[in-house]
């Protein structure tokens, strides 16, 4: 689906099908139990905080309620690891394929940076396919980024990013809803590309 100008209000501006990331088994326990299960009551947002060296998320440690380790980010070369409490979550590659692969259940899925993270032909917002579902990322004059679920007639921010005024932590808020998802994860990986300084395409 096409989407021209999704968004024309709330002082946005341009920044600079594919198979998309698979969710996670719903039945997996989350993160370190952190987070209650599906069928517990829960609060209406979750904060992660992505703790940068150099200003970037190309090295970083993610830490999410009761201030737990969720994911660490280690780059060597021109290889970005993303990995998580029980193993690898996502392999970037920097070098000539530029390619992102990411680990959920048992199985992989390998994609173009280009294409995981779609840049609009207007060049306003870039496209994530999650289990067959489009969201939107659309970044801010702040340097923040919100993640929306287009509908017919509106949209839906899931996940809004924050960068703290001395540069080096991103904020991540996460409404339950989007918990529900299965969205934590490929989130993350998105993030750790659209504060990794360095180009997608």
């Amino acid at each position: 689906m096409n989407v021209t100008n999704p968004f024309t209000s709330g002082g946005w501006y341009p920044q600079d099908e594919p198979n998309g990331f698979p969710l996670q088994n719903p039945s997996e326990p989350p993160t370190f139990g952190a987070l209650p299960s599906q069928g517990q009551p829960s609060s209406s947002q979750w904060n992660f905080v992505f703790h940068m060296s150099n200003f970037t998320t190309l090295n970083a440690i993610v830490t999410g309620p009761r201030n737990l380790k969720f994911f660490e980010v280690q780059t060597a070369g021109e290889t970005t690891m993303v990995s998580k409490h029980n193993g690898f979550l996502a392999r970037v590659k920097w070098d000539g394929s530029s390619s992102v692969e990411i680990l959920t259940g048992g199985s992989s899925t390998n994609q173009s940076l280009s294409s995981y993270l779609r840049l609009s032909n207007d060049g306003m917002y870039r496209t994530m396919i999650i289990a067959g579902k489009s969201y939107i990322w659309l970044k801010h004059r702040s340097g923040g980024y919100i993640m929306s679920r287009l509908g017919p007639s509106s949209r839906t921010d899931l996940v809004e990013v924050r960068r703290s005024s001395d540069g080096t932590k991103l904020t991540l808020t996460m409404q339950s809803e989007a918990f529900r998802e299965g969205l934590l994860e490929p989130c993350a990986v998105a993030v750790v590309l659209l504060y990794s300084n360095l180009a997608l395409e």
